[in-house]
């Protein structure tokens, strides 16, 4: 803790909204899509890990007031899925919502193993290992059929030069 990580945490809880999300509006796709789940499971974690000692109680009404926003919220895509389970896990939900939103997120897995940003799209490396970090944080092990299937298609998909090509979904300027 610093006084700057202090102010920081202090902001990012007073920025809020009534419903228990945050949003910030960003519309950089693959990252956020303006979606309130991603920024909300993000702003938990902020909270969580930085609100000062003396205001922890008030952190912990924020961090309350989000996961009502997070049972509620439906998501739109498998980011969306993957955050609402991150969000669920950091925001100490009930081991049976986690599980539920862990086989949701499961459910998207393909054929071939890997996960896609949206249905009509193929399964690429960010999504994959996004939604790889956010099972494993919810406890599903490293090796785990469905897991080792997630990693099997990154390890299959990598470029020699170890990359991963990316459709880009960005807007052109």
């Amino acid at each position: 803790p610093t006084p700057l990580t202090d102010a920081l945490a202090l902001s990012l809880g007073a920025q809020q909204q009534s419903d228990g999300s945050w949003n910030v509006g960003d519309i950089r796709p693959p990252l956020f899509d303006t979606s309130a789940i991603h920024f909300t499971a993000l702003a938990v974690r902020g909270v969580q890990e930085y609100t000062p000692a003396g205001r922890r109680v008030e952190g912990a009404k924020r961090i309350a007031h989000a996961k009502e926003f997070l049972r509620k919220a439906t998501p739109n895509h498998t980011q969306d899925e993957a955050f609402k389970l991150l969000g669920l896990v950091w925001s100490r939900a009930s081991n049976a919502e986690i599980a539920r939103q862990r086989n949701r997120v499961l459910a998207l897995q393909r054929q071939g193993g890997g996960w896609g940003q949206r249905p009509n799209m193929p399964p690429d490396a960010y999504q994959t290992g996004q939604v790889l970090y956010a099972l494993h944080t919810a406890g599903l092990t490293a090796t785990s059929a469905a897991y080792q299937r997630g990693v099997n298609h990154l390890l299959r998909t990598q470029l020699p030069d170890g990359t991963w090509f990316m459709l880009t979904r960005a807007f052109g300027f």
